[in-house]
Formats: C-alpha cells, structure tokens, sequence
C-alpha cells in the first residue's frame, strides 16, 4: 500500500475529526508503511541520532503516521505538512492552529489523538505489573489514588492513574508538575491554572491502556480506533 493510499484510508477519521470529535487512533509500528522522505530535514536527522534502530523506526512510523491523519483531515499534502513547538515543548501544526494532536507509544504501539478547536493529550502504557514501583506510588500519587489502588486491582489502578496524570498535562502543554501527588487523576473533571480538562480512560487490546484528556468543562465524544 502507498503512502497516499494510506492517508486516504483516514478520510472517514477526518470527518469526524472536523466535526468535533476527539478521535484516537492506535496501532503497532510495524503495520505502518514509514517514509522517511516525509519528514524534514530536521526530523531525519533526528531519526539518524537513535542508537537503537527500533527508536528509529518508531520515530519514522510515527512521523508518518500523524502526517497521514492530519492530511485527511486538512487537505495538506503530506510532503507540506510541517510542526513547530511551543516554548514548553508542546508539537503544533504549523499550517492550521485549529487542529490539536497528541502522540504517546509504548513498545510497538503507536497512539495518535486529533482534535479540532480545543487542546487534547493522550499517554498509552502497556501494563507490566514489574515495572510498578511503590516508591513512585507513594511519592507521586494524591492519596484518593492510592485508596483506589489499596482496593482494586493494583497494576490496572496503577496505569490507569500515570496515564491519565500524563495525558492530563500533554494537553495542558507542559511536562509533569514536580507535586504530582497533588494531582488527582480519580476525577474526571480536572482544572489547571483556569482552564477545565475532562479525563477519559480505556482498556485496550493486548494490556494496554489508553488515557485522553480534553481541554473544555463538558466532555467531549471520543472515538478509538484501534488498528
């Protein structure tokens, strides 16, 4: 399949995508068709910086795979399609100010969210109960987090909570607060320096799980493919 007919497949995404929703979409890396010739020079020669090639090839898929759902949802040609930062690190669409993304992965998974006319943040983890660490449990989670996980299932409870703290703040558009136990991510409704946030948590396919946060004080529909 080429890379055209791959953005083409996503026209479907771009209409619901234009029409308000916040819509996700995940899939492993090695079903992405990459093309390096897409990015920039910039982006290559990033590519080019990885030590392990399957960063690389993550970073190329990805690069590619957002260009593919933001040129069925623009009309941008994928070669025009270029992104600039915030000064707090957040990605951006250069050429329409109206369309938000977010990008997370974890191993092979990519998950890409786009919305049109208010902010979004995602963060997809595969849930691994021996990488949970009770240190960070104890440092970093509010205490109503850490009742929820005394009580439920603890790996599930765990990411749930890390990603949902993560998506939370790639939509505000800043990195991690240092209190991030102040942060409690058992509600959906959240409020960062004024500005509403609504949180949204799902379970995926083969252990992982995805979080979306949205900016606005009513939630928003969201949409998941998963691929």
């Amino acid at each position: 399949m080429s890379t055209t007919e791959q953005a083409t497949q996503y026209t479907n995404v771009g209409e619901e995508i234009l029409a308000g929703k916040c819509v996700v979409i995940t899939d492993s890396v090695y079903n992405i068709n990459s093309d390096i010739a897409l990015l920039t020079e910039e982006e290559r020669a990033r590519a080019n910086r990885f030590h392990r090639i399957e960063d690389r090839d993550r970073y190329i898929a990805t690069r590619t795979f957002i260009r593919e759902i933001i040129s069925a949802t623009t009309g941008i040609k994928l070669s025009a399609i270029e992104f600039g930062k915030t000064e707090k690190g957040k990605p951006y669409l250069k050429d329409n100010k109206e369309i938000h993304f977010s990008i997370s992965h974890s191993n092979s998974r990519i998950a890409i969210t786009v919305s049109k006319g208010y902010e979004c943040g995602c963060d997809i983890e595969e849930t691994d109960s021996r990488k949970i660490s009770d240190d960070i449990i104890q440092t970093h989670f509010h205490k109503n987090e850490l009742t929820m996980i005394e009580q439920e299932n603890k790996t599930t409870c765990f990411y749930q909570c890390w990603t949902r703290k993560e998506a939370l703040y790639k939509a505000f558009g800043s990195g991690l607060p240092d209190d991030l136990a102040s942060v409690d991510s058992t509600k959906s409704l959240q409020k960062i320096n004024g500005t509403f946030f609504q949180l949204k948590t799902f379970q995926l396919i083969d252990g992982y799980i995805l979080s979306i946060a949205t900016s606005g004080d009513q939630a928003r529909e969201i949409i998941v493919h998963e691929r």
